[in-house]
């Protein structure tokens, strides 16, 4: 399992995290990706505190469009959901 944004991070408690809603937020952010507009939306439906994602896809993200999966990963963080790694 790796951190949202490869950083280590400390998972936040209900009290002191965003709201899912801040993850809807994300959906009308004009600047992401379709592809990770996709994945946003599975993890709001999915309501797990892990995704699992693949390799290629985190680096192809990290590489193509650093901003806006920096955006994502901070919310994901925020939320509690760790991203899986395979």
């Amino acid at each position: 399992m790796v951190p949202a944004n490869s950083e280590t991070r400390e998972r936040r408690d209900s009290s002191g995290g965003d709201t899912p809603a801040t993850l809807n937020a994300l959906l009308a952010d004009p600047d992401l990706s379709k592809d990770l507009v996709c994945f946003v939306e599975r993890v709001c439906q999915n309501e797990l505190p892990w995704v699992v994602v693949s390799g290629a896809a985190l680096t192809t993200w990290q590489q193509r469009d650093p901003v806006s999966w920096e955006k994502v990963s901070e919310r994901l963080a925020a939320n509690g959901i760790t991203v899986v790694r395979i």
